[in-house]
């Protein structure tokens, strides 16, 4: 993974891009299956994560 390409997005921007509501959110992340990182107080989900978990989802690789 490289860090210089990566943003990271909180929750409603991936709310927005996933097309998901707080529950699926909160399921997604409490089971590891969308990666997140937290910074001070606050979940944040890295782009790539995003990708990757949409991949997973649809067999290969997406173009964002």
């Amino acid at each position: 993974m490289t860090t210089a390409n990566v943003t990271l997005l909180n929750r409603d921007q991936v709310k927005e891009r996933l097309q998901i509501g707080d529950s699926k959110f909160h399921e997604l992340i409490s089971s590891g299956r969308l990666r997140s990182v937290k910074l001070d107080r606050c979940r944040r989900v890295p782009s790539d994560a995003v990708d990757e978990f949409i991949a997973g989802l649809t067999g290969g690789e997406i173009n964002s």
